[in-house]
């Protein structure tokens, strides 16, 4: 089987959401041929999606430095956030912090307006909520709302409600939160989110 087939066979199966094929796929194609950034993405996203975590994170990390490489700074800021991402859901603080830093870091350098800044700037907000600042997560989710608006970015919005949904629990507006949790559900169960976030807005 051609490395070629492979890939084409790899994104087959992660468009059919066959997370384990596609992973299996793709990392055997990226063998015969290193992956460009783009299909790094979805290889990426198809070992966190089968519980792959230390692949996943590896394949975010190169489709990173490929991106940089290529001077598209705002899709190597949005793989920043996915190692970010992937670090927090783990309970990796110091990690998840490091990266987000470093995509804002780029973005700031590259004086990019982008949607991935809604992103960076939402992990910072998730990151300061599990230590305890709830303020300063409700000033994040301030600055990362109307970035989700103005991109029309239905991701972006989930995970931003998702945070507020939380920040509403913590401070007691049971609820509200309970309320903005089930309308959430409503973009989910409509297949208008990603499999990543749909999986996260479940677990929630």
């Amino acid at each position: 089987m051609a490395a070629q087939s492979r890939l084409e066979r790899g994104r087959a199966a992660f468009d059919e959401s066959a997370w384990s094929d596609a992973f299996g796929l793709l990392e055997a194609a990226d063998r015969e041929s290193e992956l460009v950034p783009a299909d790094l993405e979805v290889l990426a996203t198809a070992a966190y999606l089968s519980g792959r975590h230390d692949e996943s994170q590896s394949a975010w990390t190169r489709a990173y430095h490929g991106w940089l490489a290529q001077r598209r700074v705002d899709l190597a800021a949005g793989c920043a956030h996915w190692l970010a991402f992937g670090l927090i859901t783990r309970g990796e603080l110091a990690g998840s912090a490091g990266w987000a830093a470093r995509g804002l870091r780029d973005l700031d350098s590259a004086e990019s307006d982008c949607v991935q800044r809604g992103y960076l700037t939402t992990i910072v907000a998730v990151q300061q909520f599990f230590q305890g600042h709830v303020e300063e997560a409700l000033a994040g989710i301030a600055v990362a709302a109307p970035l989700a608006e103005r991109f029309g970015d239905v991701d972006l919005y989930t995970l931003i409600a998702l945070l507020e949904a939380q920040v509403q629990v913590q401070l007691g507006r049971l609820s509200e939160g309970i309320a903005q949790l089930d309308e959430l559900m409503i973009s989910v169960l409509a297949g208008e989110v990603s499999p990543v976030i749909a999986g996260l807005t479940y677990c929630a």
